[in-house]
């Protein structure tokens, strides 16, 4: 799991150097959304989103959406055939964090 806020995670295989690809795309994503410590990555994300929709020359609609899992053909999840998950309200009780002006 990345970060205290969120029931999502990030898969194992993501952070672990036994997986050198994944590892630097994990790195690679968590130095674009702003992530600077694992602990607080959910929360560091949701601002760098934030700050992103600030600098925004023009503003417009924007989607935010979690991230679902991998399942399988009975509809159990596979945790180990998920990258990460975001859970849906996850997603919604981050969005009171972003000022709804920084949309319009």
């Amino acid at each position: 799991m990345l970060g205290q806020a969120s029931d999502g995670y990030i898969n194992d295989h993501m952070l672990s150097w036994r997986s050198p690809v994944k590892r630097l795309q994990a790195l690679v994503d968590m130095n674009a959304g702003g992530v600077t410590k694992e602990v607080d990555a959910d929360r560091q994300y949701v601002a760098r989103l934030a700050a992103l929709m600030r600098s925004m020359p023009r503003k417009g609609k924007l989607a935010l959406r979690g991230f679902d899992q991998h399942y399988d053909r009975d509809g159990n999840v596979v945790r180990s055939d998920s990258e990460f998950f975001v859970p849906n309200d996850y997603v919604q009780r981050s969005l009171p964090s972003i000022p709804i002006s920084l949309c319009r």
